[in-house]
């Protein structure tokens, strides 16, 4: 892990200094989560919040950080194409995913962003969305807040700064799982459920690990051994 760093200005186009940075996608609309990690920021002198994206709460999100102080450790990165916006999160410490559970939308989120995250070797911090904490708790791919209020996320921040070798872990468990959860290891597992289900056949829980590869097994004997016809 990387020390605290010196901050600098946006204007100094020098946004990736060695140091404590969050990275963020999508800021369209409320409820992401954002509001809390921006006033925990003004608590944790050491971190900077990188935020890549646009909308109609960005105006929102500039109002708090001018009001806080934060213009130089909360960057509004804009609109950037796809891999640049990777870029920035491989140089950051932790990727925030914190939607709030206030509807179902939320609650059942399991966002992109999540994914992408995983796929740059960049551990989570993740909040109150139960999908999204079962993924990150089940991969040890990062830190699960209780509650996601500004004063707990500090705490959280406070406690990674300290972690040393355990972050390190979380490095190595998110690289792992990036081999396994992308598309092209995923594909025929997606097929599979979806070929069961227009089958009428039950599907495996969520909880049931080896349930996708039974299913994978099911229909390579339907398409490639003469199984029964669609």
């Amino acid at each position: 892990m990387r020390g605290s760093f010196t901050i600098c200005p946006l204007g100094s186009g020098d946004l990736r200094r060695p140091g404590w940075k969050i990275s963020s996608y999508f800021i369209k609309a409320s409820y992401r989560g954002l509001e809390e990690v921006i006033l925990a920021v003004r608590m944790v002198p050491g971190w900077r919040l990188w935020i890549a994206g646009d909308g109609n709460h960005r105006a929102y999100l500039e109002a708090i950080v001018r009001q806080e102080g934060l213009q130089e450790r909360v960057l509004f990165l804009g609109l950037l194409p796809y891999d640049e916006a990777l870029g920035y999160a491989r140089e950051a410490t932790l990727g925030v995913s914190g939607e709030l559970p206030v509807t179902d939308n939320h609650r059942y989120a399991l966002p992109n962003k999540v994914f992408d995250y995983l796929q740059v070797g960049l551990p989570i911090l993740a909040g109150e969305a139960p999908l999204i904490r079962q993924l990150v708790e089940k991969l040890g791919a990062g830190y699960v807040v209780e509650s996601w209020q500004p004063k707990v996320i500090a705490a959280a921040l406070r406690e990674i700064e300290k972690m040393g070798e355990a972050y390190q872990g979380w490095v190595v468990r998110v690289r792992e799982a990036a081999r396994r959860l992308n598309w092209e290891s995923q594909e025929e597992c997606l097929l599979a459920l979806v070929d069961m289900a227009l089958r009428g056949l039950p599907l495996p829980s969520q909880e049931e690990v080896e349930g996708c590869r039974r299913c994978m097994e099911i229909r390579r004997i339907w398409h490639g051994k003469g199984g029964p016809k669609d």
